[in-house]
């Protein structure tokens, strides 16, 4: 009777058992394991791609104006990628310069800007 009663807690011990696993720890471990790839994407895109774009610096040029330069022309030679159009870039140039009209003064100075990657002293 005594082995009957070890083997019958024997087998409730071993049932007992399974149903942890099944019921608690293997969860468990899939919630582990679903955070940890979860948590490990954020963190990767945290970091960003290392081959960034390189930083552009904003520079000023002072050039002479010349016989039938106009704002559109000097936008289209000296304007970079960072402005979203020459419109924009005519309204910087305006403003640098204290210009109130789009006329522009033969052998006169004005400052333009430009972005470049190099960093200049």
């Amino acid at each position: 009777m005594l082995k009957n009663n070890y083997k019958q807690r024997k087998k409730r011990r071993i049932h007992v058992t399974k149903k942890f696993k099944t019921f608690f720890v293997l969860p468990v471990l899939l919630v582990i394991l679903a955070c940890t790839i979860y948590y490990g994407g954020v963190l990767a895109n945290a970091h960003g791609n290392l081959e960034e774009d390189p930083v552009g610096f904003k520079y000023y040029k002072s050039i002479e104006i010349k016989s039938g330069d106009t704002l559109w022309g000097i936008a289209q030679k000296y304007m970079t990628e960072e402005y979203d159009s020459p419109q924009e870039y005519i309204e910087e140039i305006k403003q640098i310069n204290g210009l109130t009209s789009d006329n522009l003064q033969e052998s006169k100075h004005i400052l333009v800007a430009y972005y470049d990657i190099s960093f200049k002293e």
